[in-house]
């Protein structure tokens, strides 16, 4: 076995002979031109291009990136997730690829002899995690999946002992960066800390040989954005705060774009110097790609906001929404609209309306600033979610309102994902997938006893 690290979240592992990509975004940019590659990725090449299968973990754009997935084979052999709806497979149906191949949460599939690959899915967001067992040697690749207890369980007791653990280490999303409120508490439900915590926490519940910082090594060049790479964590802080808490036997190795290992010569770095000069990298990178950016602003710019597709896409929002959870979630969410003339346009729960109001609702949850095109293009493709990830906006927090902003983020992503109306939970296929996730739901059913703070995921150390 040996593995090749690509980018953010992509990597290249070949075992007898045979190659396995996963989560290739390789070239560009991803959200709105927002976010890009830092360090810079390997460039696309045949290897990529001519490998056996690709796995993807889920359907966000540093992950499912339509831009390097359209580099490869369309003949080549996609492995997804199998979801409730087939949004995955309806994807990548419409970029031509014609062998994809859903696996089941928990299910092996045997790519060669002595190489297995095993899927896990995690979260009402979607992602999973991957277990590669290549011979000796396992490869977890947590990625952004936060796995439940029942699930962390199940997998250490069927795949243990890891010689790797990968694992993100910052937030993607918006989150406290881009929130403001009359109270700081509202912002300190996650902290960036939390996110390195979460790591050393899985390093104790995985115990892996190697610890590898993975999927959070981008940056910001969009002007919106580039003040959040102040926030950036990087693999250095992660494995500072591991030496604090060091695990025997266990050692963080950060591995970049181009670094590799191999099961004879053993890890193959090159460096981690580029951040010790991030910020002047940062501000050449900017120049480099202002075109491009400039582009995109224009053509945002021509992109008229319409009040005609928000009502239409809100109403449709508000109708998706179980009944019971109407009488429980009554909030009002407002977008702020920029004149002339200056309006706010809201998404009322509890009157299930869509409405334009000339004066600022101050009894709003939350009211989000976000550039008019960018809106009108989210709601085109159904991406509003994708919005806060992009970190392009700006959210205004009604003090003590953050856990009820939350909820309307997170039903807007099941409401985009497929998963509302509930009716289409009751498919042959989506009984199927979450029978198989009964362990995930048991858990989520008894945080839902803690509280809504207790749903806010996060790994839980155990001691060592």
């Amino acid at each position: 076995m040996n593995f090749q690290m690509i980018s953010h979240a992509c990597m290249l592992i070949e075992h007898a002979g045979r190659r396995l990509l996963i989560d290739p975004w390789v070239v560009g940019s991803a959200y709105w031109r927002s976010w890009w590659h830092f360090p810079p990725s390997m460039p696309f090449n045949d290897e990529m291009r001519d490998a056996d299968w690709v796995y993807l973990t889920h359907q966000h754009f540093d992950h499912f990136h339509y831009p390097s997935l359209r580099k490869l084979r369309r003949d080549i052999t996609v492995l997804v997730p199998r979801l409730p709806v087939p949004s995955n497979e309806q994807a990548l149906a419409e970029l031509g690829f014609t062998h994809v191949v859903p696996v089941d949460h928990g299910r092996t599939v045997e790519l060669a002899p002595s190489w297995k690959l095993t899927s896990y899915q995690a979260g009402w967001i979607q992602d999973s995690a991957l277990v590669v067992e290549c011979g000796e040697h396992t490869l977890l690749d947590l990625n952004d999946a936060k796995l439940e207890d029942a699930v962390i369980e199940q997998v250490c007791r069927r795949h243990a002992p890891f010689t790797f653990m990968l694992r993100s280490h910052s937030a993607a999303q918006a989150y406290p960066d881009c929130y403001s409120s009359p109270d700081p508490r509202d912002l300190q439900l996650r902290k960036p800390e939390d996110y390195v915590d979460d790591f050393v926490a899985a390093v104790t519940r995985f115990l892996p040989r190697y610890a590898v910082p993975f999927a959070s090594n981008v940056c910001f060049l969009h002007p919106e954005t580039f003040d959040k790479n102040a926030q950036a964590i990087t693999p250095q802080d992660v494995a500072t705060r591991y030496e604090a808490d060091r695990i025997e036997g266990c050692e963080v190795v950060i591995m970049l774009p181009h670094d590799s290992w191999d099961e004879g010569a053993g890890f193959k770095l090159g460096g981690d110097d580029i951040f010790e000069h991030r910020d002047a990298e940062l501000e050449k990178m900017a120049e480099a790609v202002r075109d491009k950016i400039e582009a995109q602003q224009r053509t945002e710019a021509a992109k008229e906001l319409r009040w005609e597709t928000f009502h239409e896409y809100m109403s449709g929002f508000l109708r998706a929404i179980p009944w019971p959870l109407r009488f429980f979630y009554r909030a009002k969410v407002a977008y702020h609209v920029e004149g002339p003339p200056e309006e706010w346009w809201v998404c009322d729960f509890k009157r299930q309306r869509v409405a334009r109001e000339s004066t600022r609702p101050a009894d709003a949850a939350s009211i989000t600033d976000v550039a008019p095109g960018l809106l009108q293009d989210a709601m085109e493709k159904t991406i509003v979610n994708f919005i806060d990830i992009s970190k392009r906006l700006h959210v205004e927090l009604r003090a003590g309102a953050t856990l009820q902003h939350f909820i309307f983020k997170e039903l807007m992503t099941l409401y985009e994902e497929g998963l509302l109306p509930l009716r289409r939970n009751l498919s042959p296929r989506a009984l199927r997938v979450w029978l198989r996730r009964r362990k995930e739901i048991a858990s989520y059913v008894r945080k839902l006893r803690g509280g809504g703070r207790s749903l806010i995921p996060k790994v839980e150390r155990t001691d060592t």
